[in-house]
């Protein structure tokens, strides 16, 4: 397992020293190891890959949401410049190309979310599919809607739940952080349970812009984690590409609102306006007027936590995600 840092909000000079750093550390490890696995198929799977067919070295990737639409999402604030929009555009374009090889290249590709249901509309007339709900929250640990409270607290709190990471939206909800300050009357602050090379650049921001923000670190699964959405009052999932993140099931389970991107397997679970908001992934102007709304109209925060509740009763299960899938294998093969 290597560890590769890169501050987010680097400077190009920097960004390319980080990054030749991370491809030579890559390639120093992996001359005594029998197989390399990566989740990235960015610039480190491409790297990966590569080292995988020079040193002839089996490969693993796991692929998940579309990463070409995330690299798209990034270089989206170039379009302005007339001069540097077709050099970026053309550089997406080769990024994208060079990400699709490397993960069509790979010996055992693991697929799931977005790209398994892109499978699934390319077979015959007659498979069928179902969502398997692959989250550690069962139907015993649904919330009591009659235990939703309607106010918010003082001050209001947002809760991020994942990787802090780029992909994941992270910097993108601390800019609309920084908005709200301005704009919203009362006070709040964000709640951020997780880990990832993002964390430090978020300290970061935290002491130059003294953003209220409550770092939590990594909360366990279970009562822990489920403690921590009962003390929230809004979700949200900035999330720049996806499948299906599991924190939407598990927030809807605990009445909590949910504002999240409208990319991958999200709008399967998020019915905009009903059980949440859904916005344009990058734009955080957009996840700001969204926060806005949901703190302000109280009747549609409570009617999304009522829907929500709705939701996780009809998708949650009484074995855990594990039973579950294997049961389902099990089913299936029996009948062959």
């Amino acid at each position: 397992i290597v560890e590769l840092p890169i501050a987010s909000d680097a400077g190009i000079i920097l960004k390319l020293g980080q990054y030749f750093v991370r491809f030579w550390r890559i390639g120093v490890v992996s001359s005594n190891v029998d197989m390399i696995y990566f989740f990235s198929t960015h610039f480190l799977g491409v790297f990966s890959f590569l080292v995988s067919v020079i040193r002839k070295i089996p490969s693993i990737s796991y692929i998940g949401g579309d990463w070409c639409a995330y690299t798209k999402i990034q270089i989206e604030k170039y379009r302005k410049y007339a001069i540097l929009w077709p050099i970026f555009s053309l550089y997406s374009k080769v990024v994208c190309f060079l990400e699709d090889y490397s993960r069509r290249g790979t010996d055992i590709r693991l697929i799931r979310g977005e790209e398994l249901y892109v499978r699934y509309q390319k077979c015959r007339r007659g498979y069928s599919y179902r969502m398997l709900p692959m989250t550690n929250i069962s139907l015993n640990d649904i919330r009591n809607k009659e235990t939703i409270p309607i106010k918010l607290h003082k001050p209001a709190r947002l809760l991020f739940v994942g990787r802090l990471e780029v992909e994941t939206g992270i910097d993108h909800l601390m800019k609309a952080l920084e908005l709200l300050i301005s704009s919203y009357s009362k006070q709040i602050e964000l709640w951020i349970a997780g880990e990832g090379s993002s964390f430090s650049s978020i300290q970061d921001g935290i002491r130059r812009h003294s953003l209220p923000i409550n770092l939590l670190g990594y909360i366990e699964n279970g009562k822990p984690l489920i403690d921590v959405y009962r003390s929230c009052d809004i979700l949200v999932i900035p999330v720049l590409r996806s499948g299906l993140p599991r924190i939407c099931l598990e927030g809807m389970s605990q009445g909590l609102p949910i504002i999240a991107t409208d990319v991958g397997g999200i709008p399967d679970i998020i019915e905009n306006g009903l059980n949440g908001i859904l916005y344009t992934p990058g734009n955080f102007k957009e996840l700001t007027h969204s926060i806005l709304r949901m703190l302000e109209d109280s009747d549609f925060r409570k009617n999304c936590s009522l829907y929500g509740i709705k939701k996780a009763h009809q998708s949650l299960k009484k074995e855990s995600a594990g039973e579950y899938t294997a049961n389902i294998i099990a089913s299936s093969f029996s009948k062959l």
